[in-house]
């Protein structure tokens, strides 16, 4: 992603991964439930989600924000990048 950001001219502040701690999980659901060629989601066939499921994963992410200072950082469901474009 970087050198992707960095061809594109920009300069990349800062990269970071998160929700390091469900990464096995989406690995799991991903093999399971293989996604469909060319398919988006539309309104109502989006699934809810469990509000009890939805409080755990917040939790879960508020631990390890406070974790990822001392958790490796090289994979993880989401990535955050903050970047600028470049002046050159």
């Amino acid at each position: 992603m970087r050198k992707l950001l960095e061809s594109a001219g920009f300069e990349v502040l800062e990269m970071k991964y998160f929700f390091i701690s469900v990464t096995p999980l989406l690995f799991l659901r991903r093999l399971l439930y293989p996604a469909k060629p060319n398919y988006t989601p539309k309104g109502d066939n989006i699934p809810k989600i469990n509000p009890i499921i939805n409080k755990i994963l917040i939790a879960i992410l508020r631990l390890e924000n406070k974790l990822i200072p001392y958790l490796p950082n090289f994979i993880g469901g989401s990535l955050l990048v903050i970047a600028r474009k470049s002046k050159y």
